[in-house]
């Protein structure tokens, strides 16, 4: 009797142990989850910050009176999307408006007609994220025109651009404006 006690106290020991063992594994595997995501949203941020460093050079680079780039390429982000430019007479515009059939870039609708100081912006799943602002992109004119209400409202005001191994698009410069076109 006294061996029967004895080996169920083993066998419950035993079952203690194995618990804690699995508790201590799952443990393991969630906090390395955890760190692994938390280093990728990290460093997605950092690149993010880089890209707009990036794009602001290249925008300074074509801006050279008569400068034209038909081949432009700045690399893509963890958020890799579509790459939209506004207009920086649009900024704050009411009447400003994405094309109909452009459903991703709706997103940009409230945060333009809201006058945000951002006008390059990524689209991807979560909507749109602003990015940055340049003063000196303009979209669809040249400086000596300007946006009519009836260009912003037609969605003339706005350029995206499709991510296809970084994201590629043209540059016209004017001096102190740059038109960027698909």
């Amino acid at each position: 009797m006294l061996q029967a006690v004895m080996q169920r106290k083993a066998q419950m020991q035993q079952v203690f142990i194995y618990a804690s063992a699995i508790i201590v594994i799952v443990a393991t595997i969630y906090l390395g989850f955890s760190l692994i995501k938390n280093l990728t949203s990290t460093a997605c941020e950092g690149q993010t910050v880089q890209f707009m460093d990036e794009v602001s050079k290249v925008i300074a680079q074509n801006s050279a009176y008569g400068s034209v780039n038909p081949k432009t390429r700045v690399s893509a982000t963890c958020d890799a999307g579509k790459l939209c430019f506004v207009d920086i007479t649009a900024i704050g515009n009411k009447q400003f408006n994405v094309l109909g059939t452009d459903t991703q870039a709706k997103g940009l609708i409230s945060l333009v007609r809201q006058g945000v100081k951002t006008n390059v912006y990524l689209i991807g799943d979560k909507g749109a994220i602003p990015i940055g602002f340049d003063e000196k992109i303009i979209v669809g004119h040249d400086p000596s025109t300007t946006l009519t209400d009836a260009d912003v409202a037609s969605g003339r005001a706005y350029v995206c651009v499709e991510q296809s191994n970084g994201y590629q698009f043209s540059t016209n410069g004017y001096g102190r404006f740059v038109r960027v076109s698909p």
